[in-house]
């Protein structure tokens, strides 16, 4: 046999793989579709009433699930779900896709428990022939110290202070503003020990030096104070007003975007820049995953000066 001909032989292999593949994911989105018939999987409620691990992922999910249920315009299918689906990946970023894919996945494998075994593994064998989308490799955007003072210097002083603390710790900004009195700890070593609830309710703990307590603690100083950031009112602060108000500092201040999880990424590659420990950065995140950390939040890469 020629090389042509082995060329040829292997690239038909191919094809009738491919063929097979194809006939198979066929084959399972005909039979889940079959077995949900049982099921009050075509009934809004039933999936509407999906739950996920927190509050912010239930909401994600019934989202994700009342934009499939219009979109459906009547009974949903599996075969109408890989549909929407297909539809959304030619218009819609990655991370939008695999939202709407996974919540609608979620919620028709709640509504489905109670169905015989046998039925339920070929509902889930459909569902998973819905391919997520693979996203691309993120830019991991940073804030240098010189731009960092830049931008406190176009804030109020008690949105200045939550920005440093931002960096400080890494938190998220919803963990931030959630913080209690009573998740502080200070040491004898004059570091802050502080407790956060993250992601999934998982708890882990950040440090933050004294003297930047007690200038948190110098501007939300209030009677009754139970949050570590708080209104004057004493209500929770809104995430989204920090968000618009730490973007809008960024324009005026270095000419471009900044939102307040960059100061993650920034605390994250300096602390890996200076210490090269992915895993001690991992865990100071809370990533369970060191690969994630790698992925997401560090930006590494050579400058000009040491290609020369």
């Amino acid at each position: 046999m020629t090389r042509r001909e082995r060329l040829e032989t292997q690239a038909n292999r191919r094809r009738e793989w491919a063929d097979i593949r194809e006939q198979k994911a066929e084959s399972a989105m005909e039979a889940s579709s079959r077995a949900v018939e049982g099921i009050p999987f075509g009934q809004a409620a039933a999936l509407l009433a999906v739950q996920g691990k927190s509050p912010r992922t239930t909401e994600a999910y019934r989202s994700a699930v009342r934009r499939f249920l219009a979109w459906a315009q009547g009974p949903p299918t599996v075969e109408l779900l890989a549909a929407y689906v297909a539809e959304l990946k030619g218009k819609a970023s990655a991370s939008t896709v695999n939202g709407a894919l996974y919540g609608c996945k979620a919620a028709i494998m709640q509504a489905a428990q109670g169905m015989p075994a046998r039925e339920l593994a070929v509902l889930k064998t459909g569902l998973d022939s819905i391919r997520a989308v693979k996203p691309s490799v993120p830019e991991v955007r940073v804030v240098s110290a010189q731009e960092r003072k830049q931008i406190e210097a176009q804030l109020q002083p008690r949105l200045a202070v939550l920005v440093r603390f931002l960096y400080a710790s890494a938190c998220r900004i919803s963990e931030a503003l959630a913080i209690l009195g009573s998740d502080l700890q200070v040491d004898a070593s004059h570091t802050v020990r502080i407790r956060i609830r993250g992601k999934g309710d998982k708890e882990r703990h950040v440090r933050i030096p004294k003297a930047l307590l007690e200038e948190i603690n110098a501007l939300y100083a209030r009677p009754g104070r139970s949050l570590l950031f708080e209104t004057r009112r004493g209500t929770a602060i809104s995430r989204n007003y920090v968000s618009y108000q730490i973007e809008q500092a960024a324009r005026k201040a270095i000419g471009r975007t900044v939102s307040a999880h960059d100061y993650r990424h920034s605390r994250a590659t300096d602390l890996y820049r200076k210490y090269g420990r992915v895993k001690a950065v991992a865990q100071y995140l809370g990533h369970s995953n060191p690969a994630m950390t790698e992925r997401y939040y560090l930006a590494d890469s050579f400058t000009d000066s040491e290609l020369e």
